[in-house]
């Protein structure tokens, strides 16, 4: 008989999470942030705010997430304008939002950079599979096979003459889950930085964004606390009895893919929400979870999907030829490999399971 497991978005599993740290707070901020935590975008969205007098600031923008995740999340109802072009797929292009657009468009940019190893056109396969959902199952091999030619981000076409989006294929259709939230995220920042605020932690189910430097370091920096993928944590909690290790980085971004983000158990076999377009079937290789420390939002969210999707070797090998990418992947043997321009800012947890690979 088959076994269910499921989690319903990213929120039970933080893949990141902030330590205080210490040293003395800076004269102008608040020693305790103004903070908020809402279900949105399908997970926890926590807001942390260190500069005074910002509560219209942080209401602007729990507004603009719902007005931005009705644009691009696909949903039941179908009303979204992602829904509009995927039910659209072979028929007639859609006329969308410039957000959505941009949107699409950066998809399609960072598909071709990878060859597709990140695929926003993946939409027929997560839906069918719809691994995090109540109603996840492993389907059979002949509603599989026809949708195989249906995954290339090769046959979204874009005309930004009258900004519209179109799907060649009938049965087509885009899943921008892959970057959809920092892309989101991005749309925050500017939107606190614009209302003056300086320093403010953005934890978006467990992709973090920052934004100016940590007021209780002696240096600016803040601890980041890379958690075990397999062990459930929570959103704004302190998870150091989880940790793998910690990483000293500055603003930007802190963006991990892991195949426990969303997941189904069958018998014995853990099926990840993240598919192959070659074989329409969840990747399977040595890896756990991949974290991205960056500064482009939308970049980093699937460059992380992108290097999960190549394995280790070649994701390890891809990121460090790069040379801008910083990233660390953590393996099912309980390793943890780093790109060489994060080796020195990164620490293990001893007490942890897990070693430093070579």
């Amino acid at each position: 008989m088959k076994k269910k497991m499921f989690i319903v978005g990213v929120f039970l599993f933080t893949g990141i999470s902030f330590l205080s740290g210490c040293g003395d707070k800076k004269a102008e901020l608040l020693d305790k942030p103004l903070s908020r935590q809402e279900f949105q975008v399908g997970t926890y969205v926590s807001i942390k705010i260190y500069d005074k007098d910002k509560e219209k600031a942080l209401d602007k923008v729990f507004t603009l997430v719902q007005d931005l995740e009705e644009k691009i999340e696909v949903n039941e109802e179908g009303v979204s304008e992602v829904d509009l072009i995927n039910e659209n797929s072979g028929v007639a292009p859609v006329k969308v939002s410039k957000e959505v657009f941009d949107l699409i468009s950066e998809a399609k940019e960072y598909a071709e950079q990878t060859r597709g190893m990140y695929e926003p056109a993946i939409g027929a396969i997560t839906s069918l599979w719809h691994i995090g959902f109540s109603d996840a199952k492993k389907p059979e091999n002949e509603e599989i096979t026809p949708l195989l030619d249906k995954l290339s981000y090769q046959d979204i076409e874009l005309d930004d003459t009258d900004m519209s989006v179109f799907l060649k294929k009938k049965g087509m259709k885009l899943d921008l889950g892959g970057i959809g939230k920092a892309f989101i995220a991005e749309k925050v920042m500017t939107s606190l930085k614009n209302d003056g605020v300086t320093t403010a932690i953005l934890d978006f189910g467990g992709h973090v964004f920052v934004i100016g430097e940590n007021p209780k370091t002696e240096d600016g920096k803040w601890i980041v606390s890379m958690q075990d993928p397999s062990k459930e944590t929570s959103t704004g909690q302190d998870n150091s009895q989880t940790s793998v290790g910690k990483l000293s980085g500055g603003s930007g971004d802190y963006i991990t893919t892991s195949m426990y983000e969303r997941y189904l158990v069958i018998g014995d076999k853990v099926y990840s929400h993240l598919m192959d377009p070659a074989t329409g079937y969840p990747y399977d290789n040595d890896l756990l979870a991949v974290m991205i420390s960056g500064e482009d939002y939308v970049r980093d969210d699937a460059l992380s999907n992108a290097l999960y999707d190549m394995g280790l070797e070649k994701g390890l090998a891809y990121a460090n030829e790069q040379g801008d990418i910083k990233a660390l992947f953590i393996t099912n043997d309980k390793k943890v490999y780093l790109t060489d321009n994060l080796k020195e800012n990164f620490t293990l947890n001893k007490k942890s399971e897990f070693q430093l690979g070579k």
